[in-house]
């Protein structure tokens, strides 16, 4: 059964919500791209890390060695 809809109403209404679901979805099919996007890694090497603790550590030990003598 068709309903025909004398004052148009309902079809810009369908038609208003037909664009506003195209745009949604490619809204979110523009965000999964944007998701599956590769980051570039930012892994860190355990040896500078460390080697920048033990600098740290060691000018620390030399201002407190400092402020005791």
């Amino acid at each position: 059964m068709v309903c025909k809809d004398v004052s148009g109403k309902g079809v810009l209404m369908f038609e208003d919500a037909k664009k506003e679901y195209d745009q949604a979805i490619d809204r979110n099919n523009t965000l999964g791209e944007l998701a599956n996007q590769k980051v570039p890694s930012t892994t860190t090497n355990r040896h500078t890390v460390l080697s920048k603790l033990i600098v740290v550590g060691i000018i620390a030990i030399g201002i407190a060695l400092l402020i005791i003598l």
